[in-house]
């Protein structure tokens, strides 16, 4: 759930910022992949689209690339040799979001997104891990820890994964839009957040000069009262 510590990359542990899915009864394909150092063959088990980082290639790559031979990156920067591919379906789906948009997994590094296309701001193009890890995690940190964690948390109303809450569909939505729409709309959401947290640090930081401004007020009133009595 939102704010829960999970390992990620560098050995840190990093807060869950986002449950992007939550659903205990969907049917899901997964894709078992073994490595030269699973014990009791526990493999990694992940969906074909879930992104995870192989030794040499600068971007994570879908869980359907690898290939049997490939290094995939683990825990404390070690890397584990895929010996063997295989496919398992299993009931239920989860996804989360990290403050850096990567968790490790049965000992393997993985983002936290899955194979998504581009995010555009007008000509420019991020990738979706990319975008999740800079722009997205810290809104969705402080959006849950300022305003309510309630934001961050998966809705599943249908018991299939038909209905996301506000941050999904507002996210599917805009990425619908024309690339420099989305842009305006993506830069003028977050620098209308950001104004509302640094008011509000703001606010908080003069708190306690207005209050003792707002007393010798009172006090200066006070004493001007009794002396005209």
């Amino acid at each position: 759930s939102f704010g829960d510590q999970v390992l990620a990359a560098n050995g840190t542990f990093r807060p869950v910022v986002f449950m992007a899915q939550s659903n205990h009864v969907k049917t899901t394909s997964f894709m078992q992949i073994y490595t030269d150092s699973n014990t009791n063959d526990a493999p990694l088990e992940v969906t074909p689209d879930h992104l995870i980082f192989v030794t040499g290639k600068d971007y994570p790559v879908p869980a359907s690339h690898v290939k049997v031979g490939d290094r995939l990156e683990g825990a404390e920067n070690k890397s584990r040799i895929v010996t063997k591919i295989q496919s398992v379906e299993r009931d239920g789906l989860y996804s989360v979001y990290t403050s850096d948009a990567t968790l490790v997994v049965d000992g393997i590094l993985a983002s936290s997104v899955v194979e998504t296309p581009d995010v555009q701001f007008g000509p420019f193009k991020v990738r979706f891990h990319t975008f999740v890890k800079r722009i997205f995690a810290p809104f969705s940190l402080a959006l849950c820890t300022y305003v309510s964690p309630h934001h961050c948390t998966a809705q599943v109303e249908d018991g299939m994964g038909g209905h996301y809450n506000i941050l999904i569909k507002l996210g599917l939505l805009v990425m619908e839009l024309h690339p420099i729409i989305q842009g305006v709309i993506t830069f003028s959401f977050i620098g209308f957040f950001v104004i509302i947290i640094v008011s509000t640090c703001i606010a908080f930081a003069l708190a306690p000069t207005t209050l003792l401004l707002g007393g010798i007020v009172l006090m200066m009133m006070k004493k001007k009262k009794l002396k005209s009595l």
